[in-house]
This record gives C-alpha cells, sequence and structure tokens, in this order.
C-alpha cells in the first residue's frame, strides 16, 4: 500500500528536490529500496546525497541483520563519478560495508586523479577490510597516513592487521603494530598473549624507537605476569649496544626490574665500560628487587665512588625501606658516610632510612673531634634524626658538648637553635662575645632570664641613671639584641623601663609592630564582663581590645558563634543568634559562608603582636604580627564536646592556615597557642 508520505517522497526523487528529501528523511529509520533509489538516481546531487543519508544509516549504530547490512553493501557503486567528496563518502562507507562485498569489485581509486585525502582514504578503507594490501602497497607517504589514520577498532581483521604491519619491516609501520596491538589490548579485541608475541619479536628489528616502544610495552603490569625470559634483555646492555642506542639500554633496564631480573641489574651496576647513568639508574631499581642481605654489597659499592653513587644507593635504600627491609647497625657507618661526602643527599632520607638504627647512627655522628671539617654536615644529620622523634637521644647535649671548643661556632648555634635544646643557654650566652649574630639566633629560640639578664648588661641597660654603654660585641648587632631582650622580657614594668632607653628615630622593626597593645589588668577587666548569651557581641568587643592574651577568649568565643550557625542548617534547627549590625546572609563572606561577616572581620583583626611569646620567634613572620595571630586559622578543634558540623563550619571559615614550624610550648601539629589543633 502506497501512503502520501511514500508519495510525496517519489515525488521529490523524481524531480530531484534535494532540499525537499534533506529535509524529511530521516536515514537511520529507512529501508535499504529508499537509498536505492536515491544511489543510482541519474542527477549527481542526488547520488551525493544518497551516499551521505547511507553513511548516516551507517554509522548511526543502528545495524540491522547480515541480509540487511548485504543489500545496503550492494548499492554501493563501482565506478567513482562525481566531486571528489562524493568519492570520500563512498570510500567511508566502502571502509564500512566492505565485509559485505566479499568476491565484488571495488572502485579503480588508483586511477582516478583524486586528491590526496581522498587516496588515503581510500587506502584505508582497503587496509581495514584486507591487510595483506600492505604486502603489494608501495612503502611512501600515502601507505604512511593511512596507516596513521588507523584504529584498531575500526578494523574488521585486527589480528591479521597487526601481524601485517610487523611484518612489514618499515619502521613507521611496525610503530603503527604496536600501536595497534596495544589498542586491541586495552579493547579486549586481541588476547594479551598475542600482544606479547608481538612486543618481542619486535625486539629484533633494526629501528631503535621500535624496540623501546616494546620494551616499553612489555614493562607494563599486565605482561610482567609471565616473566621475560633474562637472555632476552643482555644484549641490549653491552657496553656497545648501550653507546649506540642508550634508549633501548634505558628500556632494556626497567624491563629487567619490571620483570624481577636483579641479577642482571647487579651485573650494570658492576660494569665500570657502561654509561655511569645507567649505572646509576640500575642501583635504583634494585631497591625495589633486593632484600636486607644486599644492602652491604650495595653500600660497599657506592662507598668507592660515594659522589656517583650516593644519592642512587639512598634511592636503593628507600626501596627496601617501603618493603619493610631495614639496614642493621653494621650498614650504619658506610651509610653515615656516604651521606658526609655526598651532601646533595637530603638529611631527612638518611634519618628516615636509619631510624630503626638511631642510636647507632647517633654514636657514629657525635664520634669526631670538635674541629672535623665535616660537623656541619654531621649536624644537618643529626637535627634530621632528631626531627624523626628520637627524644631519647641526647642530641642537643652532645652539640652543647662541642659547642665551646668548636673552631666555628655558627653551625653548632644554627643546630640548638633548630633542637630548642634550653639547657644549652649557658654555653651560647658564653659565645656572644666571639659569635654575636648566630648566638643571638640561637637565644632568640632558647633564651630564658639568664639571657635577659646578659642583654641587659651588654646593651648598658641595667644601669638605671642610664649611662650605661654597648659592649663592643653588640653594637653591630644592637638593633637584633633589643628584638631578643624586648620578646624575653615578659615583666611589664621591665618592658616600659626598656622602652624609655629606646630611641623613637631607630627603633627596631620588631619592636614597633608589638607596641601599641592594650593593658593587661584591663583586657583581664573585659574579658570578665563577656555576655555568655551575646557571643557575637563579645567576640567583636574583646577581638576588637584584645591582644595574644585573649586569643583562647576569642577562640571559644567564634567557636560559638560557628556551633550556632551549624545547628541552624541541621534538620530542626533554630536560627542564630545574630548581633543587630551584622550583615544579611547574602553578604556573608563567600569563601567563609559559614562564619558570619562580622564575626570573620573580627576575629581576623584579634590578636596583636603585644606579648607574643617568645617561641614564636624561632621563625620571622613575613607578614605583621596582627595578621599571623589571627585565631580562626587553627580553633576548629577545640575540644572533646565540638561536634563534627561545628568543626567542619569552622575550618571551612578559614582561607590561610598557618605556615610556621611547630615549635616548642604550641601544638605539634599545628603550632598553636591556644592549645587546639585542626589536624587531629
Amino acid at each position: 500500500m502506497t501512503t502520501t508520505a511514500d508519495e510525496h517522497f517519489h515525488d521529490a526523487v523524481r524531480r530531484a528536490d534535494v532540499d525537499w528529501l534533506t529535509s524529511h528523511l530521516d536515514a537511520p529509520f529507512r529501508p535499504p529500496a529508499v537509498f536505492e533509489g536515491l544511489i543510482r538516481h541519474e542527477d549527481a546531487l542526488t547520488r551525493h546525497l544518497g551516499l551521505v543519508l547511507l553513511a548516516e544509516r551507517v554509522g548511526s549504530g543502528r545495524t540491522g541483520d547480515h541480509l540487511e547490512m548485504a543489500h545496503l553493501a550492494e548499492l554501493l557503486p563501482v565506478s567513482l563519478e562525481g566531486p571528489p567528496e562524493a568519492a570520500l563518502v563512498l570510500a567511508r562507507l566502502y571502509e564500512r560495508l566492505g565485509p559485505y562485498r566479499r568476491g565484488l569489485r571495488w572502485p579503480s581509486w588508483r586511477t582516478a586523479a583524486l586528491p590526496a585525502r581522498v587516496r588515503i582514504a581510500w587506502l584505508r578503507a582497503e587496509l581495514l577490510n584486507d591487510p595483506a594490501v600492505i604486502r603489494k602497497e608501495p612503502a611512501g607517504e600515502l601507505l604512511y597516513q593511512a596507516v596513521r589514520e588507523t584504529t584498531v577498532t575500526c578494523a574488521h581483521l585486527p589480528e591479521q592487521l597487526v601481524n601485517e604491519l610487523a611484518d612489514s619491516g618499515e619502521p613507521v609501520l611496525q610503530a603503527a603494530a604496536l600501536r595497534l596491538a596495544r589498542q586491541g589490548l586495552h579493547a579486549g579485541l586481541l588476547a594479551p598473549a598475542l600482544v606479547r608475541a608481538r612486543a618481542i619479536g619486535l625486539l629484533d628489528v633494526r629501528s631503535a624507537d621500535v624496540v623501546a616502544a616494546a620494551l616499553g610495552e612489555l614493562s607494563e603490569p599486565w605482561a610482567t605476569l609471565d616473566p621475560l625470559p633474562q637472555e632476552l634483555l643482555p644484549p641490549f646492555l653491552a657496553a656497545d649496544s648501550v653507546i649506540t642506542r642508550p634508549e633501548v639500554a634505558d628500556a632494556a633496564l626497567a624491563a629487567a626490574a619490571r620483570h624481577g631480573h636483579g641479577g642482571l641489574l647487579r651485573q650494570v651496576i658492576d660494569d665500570p665500560d657502561l654509561p655511569p647513568g645507567l649505572r646509576r639508574r640500575g642501583m635504583e631499581l634494585l631497591g625495589d628487587l633486593a632484600d636486607r642481605s644486599d644492602i652491604g654489597a650495595v653500600t660497599d659499592t657506592a662507598g668507592r665512588d660515594p659522589l656517583l653513587f650516593g644519592g642512587p644507593a639512598v634511592t636503593f635504600l628507600h626501596g627496601l625501606h617501603r618493603r619493610g627491609h631495614f639496614p642493621d647497625g653494621p650498614h650504619v657507618p658506610s651509610i653515615v658516610g656516604l651521606a658526609l661526602a655526598d651532601h646533595s643527599i637530603p638529611a631527612h632520607e638518611v634519618a628516615t632510612i636509619l631510624f630503626t638504627s638511631r642510636r647507632v647512627m647517633f654514636r657514629v655522628l657525635v664520634d669526631a673531634a670538635a674541629d672535623d671539617a665535616s660537623w656541619p654536615r654531621r649536624l644537618a644529620l643529626l637535627v634530621a634524626l632528631a626531627g624523626q622523634g628520637a627524644g631519647e637521644l641526647p642530641i642537643g647535649d652532645a652539640i652543647t658538648r662541642v659547642l665551646p671548643s668548636a673552631p666555628v661556632p655558627g653551625p653548632f648555634l644554627d643546630a640548638i637553635r633548630a633542637l630548642r635544646h634550653a639547657d644549652a643557654e649557658d654555653a651560647v650566652l658564653a659565645l656572644l662575645p666571639s659569635a654575636p649574630a648566630a648566638a643571638l639566633d640561637a637565644l632568640e629560640a632558647i633564651g630564658g632570664h639568664r639571657t635577659v639578664t646578659a642583654l641587659r648588661d651588654g646593651l648598658g641597660l641595667a644601669a638605671e641613671d642610664g649611662t650605661g654603654v654597648i659592649a663592643p660585641h653588640l653594637r653591630a648587632v644592637r638593633h637584633g639584641a633589643l628584638e631578643v631582650l624586648w620578646h624575653l622580657t615578659d615583666d611589664p614594668s621591665q618592658r616600659r623601663a626598656l622602652l624609655t632607653r629606646l630611641d623613637p628615630l631607630d627603633l627596631p622593626a620588631r619592636i614597633a609592630a608589638d607596641l601599641g597593645g592594650p593593658d593587661e589588668q584591663e583586657l583581664a577587666f573585659l574579658t570578665s564582663r563577656l555576655v555568655p548569651d551575646e557571643p557575637m557581641a563579645a567576640l567583636c568587643r574583646l577581638a576588637a581590645h584584645g591582644s595574644a592574651s585573649t586569643l583562647p577568649a576569642v577562640a571559644d568565643l567564634l567557636l560559638r558563634v560557628v556551633a550556632e550557625l551549624a545547628a541552624s542548617r541541621e534538620p530542626g534547627g533554630t536560627a542564630p543568634r545574630l548581633d543587630h549590625a551584622d550583615r544579611p546572609r547574602s553578604q556573608w563572606c563567600p569563601r567563609k559562608s559559614w562564619t558570619p561577616y562580622t564575626a570573620w572581620a573580627a576575629a581576623s583583626t584579634s590578636g596583636g603582636g603585644s606579648g607574643r611569646p617568645a617561641c614564636s620567634t624561632r621563625r620571622r613572620p613575613r607578614r605583621p604580627a596582627t595578621h599571623s595571630s589571627r585565631p580562626w586559622r587553627w580553633i576548629c578543634w577545640s575540644g572533646p564536646d565540638c561536634r563534627a558540623a561545628s568543626r567542619r563550619s569552622c575550618w571551612n571559615s578559614c582561607s590561610d592556615p598557618p605556615t610556621h614550624i611547630p615549635v616548642r610550648g604550641f601544638t605539634a601539629c599545628c603550632g598553636t597557642a591556644t592549645g587546639t589543633c585542626a589536624s587531629t
């Protein structure tokens, strides 16, 4: 039965109305007879439209049964007529429908005057349908471009295509074979055994790039399940081969490590004819295969040339460390010797490796005369060892004992400062006349009342009549000495007395940053008058006038405000009590949407520099003290009763967490002065 739609279609075909056909035909759902009337039409433009619609039908993913696809394939013309665009569409149709045209003739595209782009498409269609074409097609740019645009998912015979490319003898085609084999493996079209066999077969080709790529593929995790025979790799690691094809040697070394050939890696390490870089890399890779019994041999090899093998030996030991193989006591002297010889080895890595033998490491490091030139490096290793948490070792005491007799005390004083060893205060004070700058840096971290007395005497501030004279050794560093004295002085009366002796026109910068703080008695009175039911108002009042001593109170108030906000967002929660002067919700800080703007702004400006604890001077702040004391950065976890929502709310309000290093007197994980922590 003929419908009205069919009549309109046939009428449009008879009139060659391309515009109507383009707008009314739904190609994916049309039967083959529709395309037949278009493709065999006498009008060239209509035939071109038929090919385009057929390509849309074939590429839509709506594949019919075998008979329907064979019928569509029979519709393809065997002659190239029309513009190059039509020939290009026809080439893509032959590429998709080629398997259904077995035994049928293809167009003679090689003799036609076609653009290069169209010729590449036709050759690609032939390759995907009949990979044996590679044997007859001359090697050249046309073939290379056709193969470059080929993917294994489009190939009708993927295994045969990979085999033909690999056996072609052309490096470009062999590289393409490896690429298609990898694609087929990942797509599930080729079995791992086939890809493995093809990759091994490519190890004998002339191209170094192809061999390196094949070795790289054989180093992938899927290929290491079945280890390669060790005899395949030594030819690539011979001295002559390494010189001519270094990229192949690197890939072969990585493959040896991935397939567990530790003996081959040891041969590379011990071969003096090989390049140093390859031997170093071999030692690094051996760490993933060796065990504790290999440590002695490797450290002995590294000890013969520590500048060459020092770093790789530490990397080797790290590989063992990750797998639970730790050095024993007899290995420690040789490992420490490598670290002393090669200063490019990070001290903390050596301390990490030797932590299980830290007592032996400590004895080896301190067993040196005071005038030994290696003391700066030894001190760096000792400080790194202390940073690992070796609190039972008397590292600070050992450094203090050597300090008086050290010809160059600077590194020792720096180590004492880093360790914050307060018991060394007297020894450091004794060196103040001979090394004032380094001693002041150390006293800044460990100084106490004795340091205050010594600095007051040295700066001529002990005399009440103001006739004191600055000691000669402090004249060049008088500003630094005044800053240390100021921050170590806790008594307000002594601070006021010191302030009267300072020259306003020559005021040290760090003292100037601490001036202008409120009176502590007034702050205590202000803190006692806080209204519990109005945490926002109390927070703003206290933050506007507070100092570092009020940070705990500000932290508690800010946490209460955040807790109310978090509770209001829970199901059934009540609206938070906001101060009448607070901004509406639409004006809350966008990056701190859980904290009202007023509370955030008040907490951001609270805590002036006055009264900053001495331990905070370990690292001089890069920003003003008022900025570095913001309490809202580190009060998110202030107590066991704080709910998770409150903690999350407070932490979300922090945009600039503290960056200074934790010091004694602060919480170890975040270095806060409020006794709270945001990382536990």
